[in-house]
């Protein structure tokens, strides 16, 4: 459910969703928030008999379990009191330059180098799993510790068991120094294609500025993604990435394929 907090029968809304556990969307919302939301937000759920209920505009509303709450608001870097704040989630989906960058670099490195970018993703989880095990073996060293009884030194199960976890430990450790070799060596591999990315996070840049000139001129960043990832899939070769040059710099510009 859709609601603006703006319309006449917002709050009505509200009070339904509450009872019928649906998910709730709040759009468009400034700084401050209605005060009815308060217990909602803080989640004051009361028992009457088997039922749930919250104080919703000064009345008992049946609470059900099912019931999801997601705020919106356009503001880019909105400041609610700290109550609030300690109250929810904030997420951010403004997008940034680096978030942008990092996401036309894996595009075109996944069109120019298949290999290379289904190599990272396995090294990704291969190091992510890594730490999970490494975590674990400590986990295992501090329990032996903790559990054990008596003189720890004269403890040949524990001692035997601690060098078996601490050989585990160290293999781990030795194999995430290698994977960020391998990661390494990786990354000059593909730092030439930075450039690349850059262009297409420059032209977003610009594309996004439109709206300044007339709010017709708005384009959705999922259709520029999109067609971004089309232009690297038409025919032809690409220049080589030494041969692309800054047209600041007084170089041409690297021509586009087709």
């Amino acid at each position: 459910v859709t609601v603006r907090m703006g319309d006449k029968k917002a709050l009505e809304r509200i009070a339904m969703a509450l009872s019928f556990g649906e998910t709730l969307i709040l759009q468009d919302l400034g700084e401050e928030l209605d005060s009815a939301l308060d217990a909602v937000l803080r989640r004051a759920v009361l028992k009457r008999g088997r039922s749930d209920v919250v104080i919703f505009r000064g009345k008992e509303v049946e609470y059900n379990r099912s019931f999801r709450l997601y705020l919106q608001t356009r503001l880019q870097n909105p400041h609610y009191r700290p109550e609030v704040a300690a109250q929810v989630t904030m997420v951010n989906f403004a997008v940034t330059e680096a978030c942008l960058h990092q996401q036309l670099l894996s595009l075109v490195i996944f069109q120019e180098r298949p290999e290379l970018a289904a190599q990272s993703d396995e090294l990704f989880d291969e190091q992510l799993q890594a730490k999970v095990r490494l975590k674990e073996v400590e986990d295992q060293i501090l329990e032996a510790i903790s559990s054990a009884e008596g003189d720890l030194l004269a403890n040949t199960t524990l001692i035997e068991g601690l060098e078996r976890t601490k050989a585990t430990g160290s293999e781990i450790t030795a194999r995430q120094e290698e994977i960020a070799r391998v990661e390494a060596g990786m990354k000059v591999a593909l730092d030439t294609y930075h450039q690349v990315a850059s262009r297409g996070v420059s032209l977003w840049l610009v594309l996004d500025s439109l709206w300044r000139l007339n709010h017709l001129y708005r384009f959705s960043l999922v259709h520029f993604i999109d067609a971004f990832s089309a232009g690297l899939k038409l025919d032809g070769d690409p220049p080589p990435p030494s041969a692309i040059k800054s047209p600041i710099s007084g170089g041409a510009t690297a021509p586009t394929r087709g």
